[in-house]
C-alpha cells in the first residue's frame, strides 16, 4: 500500500470519529509544498458537513490576534492554521493549555496588578500545516493525536490524479501529453492539476506542454534552466552568485528552485558551493519525447 493510500484511510478514519462528536483528533500535515496539505483540511471540513476556520498564520502579528482567534470557536469547529511554522515561536506555549485542558490562559493587566485568567474553549478540532516540520517546538507536536507526512505521488498515483480530473472535468488528452504531464508534475500532484487546469482553459488544442508552454521535458522553468546553464560554464558557485545572475532573492533561490534541482539529481551543494552532477553536466534543454 503507498504513503497516500495510507493517509487517505487515516483521513476518512478521522472523519468517521468527527461525526461521532470525538474531537481529539488534532491533525499535523507536513512535507514539501503542493502535495495536498491544505485539500485534506478543506476535504476533512466538507465529509463532516463543518465550518472551517482557516488562517494563515504570516497574519498573526500579536498575542492578542491568536487570542481572538481561539476565542471565536464554537463548539464543533474545526480551525485550520496554514503555515503554522510563521509563527512566532513565543506564541506555540498558548496552544499547550487549549489543547491539553480546553483553557486558554489570558493575562490581564489593571494598573500595576496582572491577573491570569483560565477561559474555557469549547470543543473543535485543530488541523495546521507546514512545510518546515522541524521549525516547531517538540512539546507543540506531541500534542497532535494524528501526524502525517505527505510524500511525493510516484508516477503511477499522477496518472491516476490524471484519469480521474480528466473524467470530472471532461478533459480529452492524448497518451502522449499524459506522458508529459507524468514526467513535467515532477510527482507533485497540484503542479499536475495546475497542467490540467491550463489545457480545459486553452482557446486552441494542446498537444504538446513544451510547444504552447514553455514547459520542458522535465517540468523545469526558465529560471531552472539558466541555473543549470550558468553552472555548466562554471566548476563551482556560491549561492550569493548564483541568486544575482538570476536577479533572484537569495531565498527564493533556495526554497523554490534548487529542492527541485536537488530531487532530479542535477546538482549538489558543497561547503564551497554548488556542482553540478553528471546528470546536470549532460543536461541540455530538449524538446519533449518519449522514448
Amino acid at each position: 500500500m503507498s504513503t497516500n493510500n495510507y493517509l487517505k484511510q487515516q483521513i476518512e478514519f478521522i472523519i468517521n470519529n468527527i461525526n461521532n462528536n470525538n474531537y481529539n483528533q488534532n491533525i499535523l500535515f507536513f512535507g514539501p509544498p503542493g502535495l495536498g496539505k491544505t485539500y485534506y483540511c478543506h476535504y476533512i471540513a466538507k465529509e463532516v458537513n463543518r465550518e472551517l476556520l482557516y488562517i494563515n498564520c504570516s497574519a498573526i502579528n500579536d498575542v492578542k490576534s491568536l487570542n481572538n482567534i481561539i476565542m471565536a470557536i464554537n463548539d464543533g469547529d474545526l480551525l485550520f492554521l496554514d503555515e503554522i511554522h510563521l509563527l512566532k515561536k513565543k506564541y506555540f506555549e498558548i496552544f499547550y493549555g487549549v489543547l491539553t485542558d480546553n483553557k486558554l490562559s489570558v493575562v490581564y493587566t489593571f494598573e500595576e496588578t496582572s491577573k491570569v485568567m483560565n477561559i474555557p474553549i469549547p470543543n473543535f478540532v485543530l488541523m495546521i500545516a507546514t512545510t518546515e516540520i522541524f521549525n516547531l517546538p517538540q512539546p507543540f507536536i506531541d500534542r497532535f493525536t494524528h501526524q502525517f507526512c505527505l510524500t511525493y505521488y510516484t508516477n503511477q498515483e499522477i496518472k491516476n490524479l490524471i484519469e480521474v480530473e480528466c473524467r470530472n472535468k471532461k478533459i480529452n488528452i492524448s497518451d502522449i501529453l499524459c506522458e508529459e504531464i507524468i514526467l513535467a508534475s515532477q510527482s507533485t500532484p497540484r503542479l499536475c492539476i495546475n497542467y490540467l487546469k491550463m489545457i480545459k482553459e486553452s482557446t486552441i488544442k494542446i498537444t504538446s506542454l513544451y510547444d504552447v508552454f514553455g514547459i520542458n521535458y522535465l517540468g523545469l522553468n526558465q529560471f531552472m534552466v539558466t541555473y543549470i546553464k550558468y553552472l555548466q560554464k562554471k566548476i563551482i558557485v556560491s549561492l550569493n552568485k548564483i541568486a544575482a545572475y538570476l536577479g533572484l532573492l537569495v531565498k527564493n533561490v533556495a526554497t523554490k528552485i534548487e529542492p527541485i534541482l536537488l530531487r532530479l539529481d542535477l546538482i549538489e551543494i558543497t561547503a564551497k558551493g554548488r556542482v553540478l552532477t553528471i546528470k546536470g553536466q549532460n543536461y541540455n534543454e530538449k524538446k519533449f519525447s518519449i522514448k
